[in-house]
């Protein structure tokens, strides 16, 4: 029997002036995990970052900008494999995706080595990508 080394929660909720209409946790466990915590300077573009995810592998994800719109291209920046926007109109703002949703597409379309990040704003931001595995 495998080891559990690593576990992410989500937590989501619905609040109003009335009060809490909902709150779900779902918690995730595997035995691996990828992640990368960067600042991403105004104005970058194409700033490359190492990332390793064996799409395959994947239970659950999510990508996250502190301060200001992000877009990530993965493994290639002129021929992305995948270009993902992160866009929100306040932040922080993130992207989740974890394997129950079968009616949502994982972000990434196959196996990742490296992120190329864009920040078109002028304001510094930091992405934090965490990505749990199985075997």
């Amino acid at each position: 029997m495998a080891t559990v080394g690593f576990t992410h929660k989500l937590t989501k909720g619905y609040n109003t002036d009335m009060g809490t209409l909902t709150a779900v946790a779902q918690t995730f466990t595997g035995n691996a995990q990828s992640g990368l915590f960067v600042d991403v300077p105004a104005g970058a573009t194409n700033q490359v970052e190492i990332l390793s995810v064996n799409r395959a592998k994947v239970i659950s994800l999510c990508l996250a900008t502190s301060k200001a719109p992000v877009t990530i291209k993965t493994n290639s920046s002129s021929a992305p494999q995948d270009t993902i926007n992160i866009v929100s109109p306040s932040y922080p703002a993130m992207i989740e995706w974890d394997s129950s949703q079968t009616s949502v597409a994982n972000p990434f379309s196959g196996d990742v080595t490296s992120v190329y990040l864009t920040n078109s704003s002028a304001t510094l931001t930091t992405i934090h990508i965490e990505v749990l595995l199985t075997d």
